[in-house]
């Protein structure tokens, strides 16, 4: 991280609390963070996030979904996945040379803050289709295209530690939306992008997408 965007990071010992300092400014919210890390899940066939429930759970064959969902550990918490992916996530975030988020590594064409614009954008997007089933929308959501959104983002003229602040705001809220819904309702089925989803897919899907593209970001800096 280059000079003036220095990050620090200290914890409370309330389950879902934290304080988030920088040099700039202090935040109080939801606990994202706990340790630095490599990507916290390894694929798995079946997605059941819900473990105090034990529900069986329809396997999700459309691809695209499918190999997020694999990415996400069903003997889990699911809170607890929301909160411990997101600290080694911003852990490892706030370590890397904020110049280095500019670069194009071939073959790839979105640079690191364009792909951490991508992951809280799409964070948003599957937290309100999750939302909208719960509470009982009826109509299809549509689909969006990821390449319209980045293009009207101006991600590469945010800073660095501003993109990964406002990840963490997303995951918050996603968090404060998830664990606040009752057993129930994570069951409830909508349509969105022309699938047939329920609640926990979608909560699986956050998860599963942020842990492939960790994996990315990690292998492009690594070589």
């Amino acid at each position: 991280m280059s000079a003036g965007e220095s990050s620090d990071f200290s914890y409370s010992a309330s389950r879902y609390s934290y304080s988030y300092s920088k040099t700039r400014e202090s935040i109080q919210g939801d606990r994202l963070f706990k340790e630095a890390g490599t990507p916290v899940f390894a694929p798995n066939v079946n997605y059941i996030p819900i473990r105090p429930f034990e529900h069986e759970h329809p396997r999700m064959v459309e691809p695209y979904f499918e190999k997020y969902l694999r990415r996400v550990d069903p003997s889990v918490d699911p809170m607890e996945q929301l909160v411990s992916q997101s600290e080694a996530f911003v852990n490892w975030a706030s370590s890397v040379d904020s110049a280095q988020t500019l670069v194009l590594h071939d073959p790839y064409t979105w640079t690191l803050r364009e792909v951490l614009k991508h992951i809280s954008d799409c964070e948003r997007v599957f937290a309100f289709r999750a939302l909208w089933i719960a509470r009982g929308g009826n109509d299809s959501l549509p689909s969006f295209d990821e390449h319209v959104f980045l293009a009207n983002s101006s991600a590469n003229e945010a800073s660095w530690l501003d993109l990964i602040e406002e990840f963490s705001s997303v995951r918050s809220a996603s968090l404060t939306l998830f664990k606040n819904l009752p057993e129930p309702l994570w069951h409830r089925r909508g349509m969105a992008a022309g699938f047939d989803l329920d609640v926990r897919m979608l909560h699986g899907m956050i998860i599963g997408h942020l842990d492939h593209h960790l994996c990315i970001m990690q292998k492009r800096l690594a070589t």
